[in-house]
């Protein structure tokens, strides 16, 4: 058995996808460099209202879904922005499937929202993720980055993931990397 192995090299998440169809009886590894996690302290203004939801396609959610902010009302609102390339957006799911889990009978809900970067093949890559992964949130693809860019302008955190917690009332409260978001967090809220 012969081994190639390829470091240090830029490969596109189409190349790998070449690479697993060109050898596939091999298995092809890749570990593409993530963006950095945020690190900013969130600067979000109490009291701002938070951008109209602007997603493209639901991959998973109840058969009742609606993303708005009327059919959202009286919840508090959990956006993660990940991307199934980013390592750490990986690593954080437990974690938010944890947070989500404990959430479930309250008006909480948790949306996951992709920002896959290969355009042509966006919605099979997410389903793909889907089907070996356990998600417990709503999953959603924000094809254009369209929300992504308004959170980020107007807290000044980037990075992914990426979490934004919105509160019954559309205010932005939080938007920091997601272990910085407890269920002690989201209770609090729960309170107002």
């Amino acid at each position: 058995m012969e081994i190639l192995t390829i470091q240090d090299t830029e490969i596109t998440f189409r190349g790998v996808g070449r690479l697993q169809h060109a050898f596939p009886i091999c298995s092809i590894h890749s570990n593409p460099k993530s963006p950095p996690l945020p690190t900013k302290k969130s600067s979000a203004q109490p009291n701002v209202t938070a951008p109209e939801i602007e997603i493209g396609e639901f991959m998973q959610c109840s058969h009742t879904a609606e993303a708005s902010w009327k059919a959202l009302k009286g919840k508090v609102v959990v956006f993660v922005f990940w991307a199934t390339w980013s390592s750490a957006s990986v690593e954080a799911i437990p974690y938010i499937n944890d947070l989500a889990s404990k959430m479930t009978d309250k008006p909480v809900q948790f949306i996951m929202v992709a920002l896959e970067q290969e355009s042509y093949r966006k919605v099979e890559i997410i389903k793909d993720f889907l089907d070996k992964t356990k998600v417990i949130p709503w999953v959603a693809l924000d094809s254009d980055k369209i929300m992504y860019d308004q959170y980020v302008k107007m807290s000044g955190v980037s990075g992914i993931p990426l979490m934004v917690v919105v509160d019954q009332d559309r205010k932005v409260v939080s938007v920091s990397r997601p272990d910085k978001v407890t269920e002690k967090t989201i209770n609090k809220l729960l309170e107002k």
